[in-house]
């Protein structure tokens, strides 16, 4: 990834404060050389300058470093550089002095700016590179739990379209499926050994792919669901039965009570949930 405006680091402040600011520093530099002036006299006229010019630069950009420089050059020039307190014109070795420091200013303003670009564009391809992860992550997850659904769309629809006779649907994670009310007496014998203690046995094959669905409504949306069923045995004069699924909670695991009660004798009928 490229970053081609680095350059705007130093723009997050007012172009004018960061001259005035140069300006100060400059000032303060000239004043703290001037204290020391009598200990050193034509000694270091510059360095004190350095502190001036890396502290523009460091905060304020490279606009305000050369600020920074040609003020300290000038003040330099003028009150550190024999003859004193003047523009008088300088001997040859004062000139290779003063083009030298301003060379070696002018490139601790570059190599600071160079920096500050290199500090602002880490920075910035950190940031991008958090949020690109973060999108990363949520397009995984997305794309996660879209393949959950669809294998659990899948199972369903197997479930529900398959005649064959398919073991409990629902006992993980519910656990367990009970069935009470009037079972002995209302559920043919024959009906009732068959289930093996199985509740879609209890129900013919068409039958089983319904009771599967009105199980997994049940269970999601907490709510109980009545059905009309008939049993298998049932040929001519089919009975119909009211089937009832009740939702419970055992040791905070799902369950289904199953109850049903007697409704009156129906002629050739089919099979309808409610």
């Amino acid at each position: 990834m490229l970053l081609h405006n680095s350059s705007e680091w130093s723009k997050n402040k007012p172009r004018w404060f960061g001259l005035v600011a140069s300006l100060i520093l400059a000032s303060c530099a000239t004043l703290v050389r001037l204290a020391i002036h009598d200990y050193v006299q034509p000694n270091i006229p510059f360095q004190i300058f350095y502190i001036s010019i890396i502290i523009s630069t460091f905060y304020f950009g490279w606009i305000s470093g050369f600020l920074a420089t040609i003020l300290s050059i000038i003040s330099g020039f003028y009150f550190f550089i024999r003859p004193y307190d003047s523009f008088g014109f300088p001997s040859v070795s004062d000139c290779y002095l003063i083009v030298v420091n301003f060379l070696t200013m002018m490139a601790c303003v570059l190599m600071v700016e160079y920096l500050q670009r290199l500090i602002y564009t880490s920075s910035i391809l950190l940031k991008a590179s958090k949020n690109n992860y973060k999108l990363y992550i949520r397009a995984e997850n997305s794309l996660l739990n879209l393949k959950t659904e669809i294998n659990e769309y899948k199972k369903i629809f197997g479930f529900l379209t398959s005649k064959e006779e398919t073991p409990l649907a629902w006992s993980d994670p519910y656990e367990i499926i009970s069935y009470f009310e009037k079972i002995n007496t209302l559920v043919p014998k024959v009906i009732l050994d068959g289930a093996n203690n199985k509740l879609l046995n209890l129900f013919t094959d068409e039958q089983r792919p319904m009771i599967l669905n009105h199980m997994h409504n049940c269970l999601n949306n907490n709510s109980v669901v009545e059905f009309n069923f008939f049993w298998p045995t049932d040929s001519e004069n089919k009975t119909s039965f009211m089937g009832r699924l009740t939702p419970i909670s055992i040791d905070d695991k799902k369950t289904l009570i199953f109850s049903l009660v007697k409704n009156q004798p129906v002629f050739n009928t089919s099979f309808a949930g409610a």
